[in-house]
């Protein structure tokens, strides 16, 4: 039995992402690259969110995509906490030291190096 995800409807799209995220594998990321250009905001976030979970390196270009290009701030949110999630955190460095409109939400969510205690 063939399903077209793309033609459910937003909730349910979101809810197989979330989904996925929780209980999924990496074969199943095919499924949330597909959610990633969708026309609706609330499926990209949940389907870059996925990606943080069930991606790998080969994300990066995707999820770098979708931090500097989406409209939607939240989807960009998402998919920059999938680059750290997946420590692929390079560009996420660079766009912090840019003038890119989103260099304060590279720096928001890159992980704060601790120092180290002095005995």
């Amino acid at each position: 039995m063939s399903v077209d995800l793309e033609a459910a409807p937003a909730e349910v799209a979101a809810s197989l992402l979330r989904l996925l995220r929780a209980v999924g594998r990496k074969e199943h990321r095919s499924v949330a690259h597909r959610f990633c250009w969708s026309p609706v905001p609330f499926v990209r976030i949940h389907a870059a969110r996925a990606l943080g979970q069930l991606g790998t390196g080969a994300d990066e270009e995707l999820l770098n995509a979708l931090v500097s290009e989406d409209s939607s701030r939240w989807v960009a949110l998402g998919a920059a906490r999938s680059l750290v999630e997946l420590k692929q955190v390079a560009s996420l460095r660079a766009l912090k030291d840019s003038d890119h409109r989103r260099s304060r939400l590279a720096s928001d969510v890159l992980p704060t190096s601790q120092p180290t205690p002095q005995a």
